[in-house]
């Protein structure tokens, strides 16, 4: 592909190749128009506000991309006097507080024009601001209405792209630019909160690596071991069919090999962008509409109620979560111990070997979390959908909690 503009289509899948279909699949196109893979983001963003004819551009952006590295600043001079200011005071996963915040603060510069930068956290902010200012929401409790599950049906969304568009520059490997759904955190409710509709996902997408060079280490390793996760529980899934398969498998071989390649030399630039590409394929699937499993929802629930990152989060449980499946799916997860890189060793012990090797946590007393907090997890994993997805079913909160004591 090399620097040069990459035209990309997601796909819906209305139907899969699972038991008791036809194997048919239908396809619809997601409103992301292009990404750029390895051309400088600064030329990129260039290329992409000439397009669009922008003349007032508002970057969100993390406080420390902002305020201690030159990524903002780099942007700030390609920008010229487009460039109509920077919002960085998003938190780690998106309180729901901070984003009305930058709702005032985009409406205030007239934005014509919306850049995030930063991790998925930050592109999940973004995303939202968008969605609350075609619908003109000014308050958390109308913002609530929107959340999936909530008072506002999906066909009450915006019907087309929101008006303010938006271009995302990821700096690490979560995967949230390329979803059209957006997830952010009710403090008041202790709990994460989904936002999902075509027009949310951005309009184009800079994959650059030289703008992760600033990402702590243990950040990139972590997003990228959620990429691997991505990828691990479509090839799980009774629900994908062979297209998604065929990606999340060669994704998921590239991560294995590439994010060892990133622990072992921080600043090679060839090891990043090809993270950079394989987690674009690990999320085709997830933006597709194929269902992750348990480990999705677990970490859903430690990072909306407690607060850990969600690459932390699949550090923990992903290998427990393929052990648990192990018999239920012996089929599928040969695949997944090839892609991991040995076909006779377990792929829950590929994977712990893995993570363990990059010095990521495996536990949940690693993150702080001990026995007394099973119950409040075991409640929020009953809450997710993913949780009803899983390939082995679960049926009870004492299977969960079983589980869950596991990751101790």
């Amino acid at each position: 592909m090399g620097s040069s503009t990459t035209e990309v289509i997601h796909r819906r899948f209305a139907s899969a190749d699972g038991p008791g279909n036809s194997g048919e699949v239908t396809f619809s196109q997601s409103a992301v128009e292009t990404v750029y893979l390895g051309k400088t983001a600064a030329g990129a963003l260039h290329q992409e506000i000439c397009r669009a004819s922008s003349h007032r551009v508002v970057m969100i952006a993390s406080k420390t991309l902002a305020t201690a590295t030159t990524c903002i600043s780099g942007l700030q001079q390609a920008l010229g006097d487009r460039y109509a200011g920077t919002f960085a005071s998003i938190p780690a996963h998106s309180p729901l507080d901070s984003i009305i915040e930058a709702v005032r603060y985009v409406r205030h510069c007239q934005a014509d024009l919306l850049v995030a930068v930063g991790g998925g956290s930050v592109i999940d902010a973004a995303k939202i601001v968008t969605l609350c200012l075609e619908r003109d929401l000014d308050a958390i409790e109308d913002l609530l209405a929107l959340r999936i599950g909530g008072q506002t049906p999906d066909r009450d969304y915006p019907s087309t792209r929101a008006r303010l568009q938006l271009i995302a520059i990821p700096t690490t490997l979560s995967g949230a630019e390329f979803s059209d759904v957006a997830a952010a955190t009710d403090h008041e409710r202790r709990q994460k909160i989904g936002f999902k509709h075509r027009a949310l996902a951005p309009r184009a997408i800079i994959l650059d690596p030289a703008m992760s060079l600033h990402t702590p280490m243990r950040l990139w390793l972590s997003t990228g071991v959620r990429a691997m996760d991505h990828a691990i529980e479509t090839l799980a899934s009774v629900r994908s069919n062979s297209f998604c398969d065929a990606l999340a498998e060669s994704a998921l071989r590239a991560l294995a090999t590439a994010l060892p390649a990133c622990s072992r030399d921080p600043e090679s630039f060839s090891a990043r962008l090809e993270c950079l590409r394989a987690e674009w394929q690990a999320m085709i699937a997830l933006s597709g509409g194929i269902p992750m499993g348990l480990s999705h929802a677990v970490g859903h629930a430690l990072g909306g109620s407690f607060g850990v990152g969600h690459g932390l989060t699949s550090c923990i449980a992903a290998p427990a979560v393929l052990a648990f499946n192990q018999d239920f799916d012996a089929g599928k997860q040969h695949r997944i111990r090839t892609a991991l890189g040995n076909k006779r060793r377990p792929a829950a012990e590929s994977l712990d070997r893995l993570i363990r090797s990059m010095d990521l946590p495996r536990t949940l007393g690693e993150v702080g979390l001990a026995a007394a907090d099973i119950p409040r997890i075991t409640e929020a994993v009953l809450r997710d959908p993913w949780f009803h997805t899983n390939p082995r079913p679960l049926s009870s909160a004492d299977e969960v909690s079983q589980f869950l004591s596991t990751l101790l």
